[in-house]
């Protein structure tokens, strides 16, 4: 069964559904298969320093963040195939379809807030 959280802003308002990929396996798949994501869903692996597109379909945005949520780096519209994008210090990465970073704030430094979301 898949867990999700809740991107939210602080005043609580949800901005994305997100499914953790919080285990080896769940890790190892990540977005491998999928066809794309909708601006409202993401996945976040945790823990998680490095990732790839290789094998994938589509490009996305991707937002490195430390062991409290803070933002240390993102990347936006990478695209498939490419190799090993690693951040020092990084404990979890937000992966979004492309262009999803562009309509919330989370620059360097931004703290980001999740709640626990439903099924």
């Amino acid at each position: 069964m898949s867990k999700y959280v809740e991107l939210i802003t602080k005043e609580g308002t949800p901005v994305l559904h997100i499914r953790l990929a919080d285990n080896f396996w769940l890790r190892l798949k990540g977005l491998l298969g999928k066809e794309g994501l909708s601006p409202k869903e993401g996945l976040l692996l945790a823990p998680c320093r490095s990732v790839h597109t290789i094998g994938m379909k589509f490009a996305i945005d991707l937002v490195f963040l430390d062991k409290d949520n803070r933002v240390l780096a993102v990347y936006r519209n990478v695209p498939p195939g490419k190799p090993g994008i690693t951040v020092k210090n990084a404990a979890k990465v937000l992966e979004t379809a492309a262009g999803v970073t562009d309509k919330f704030p989370c620059p360097p430094g931004a703290q980001l807030h999740f709640k626990t979301g439903g099924a």
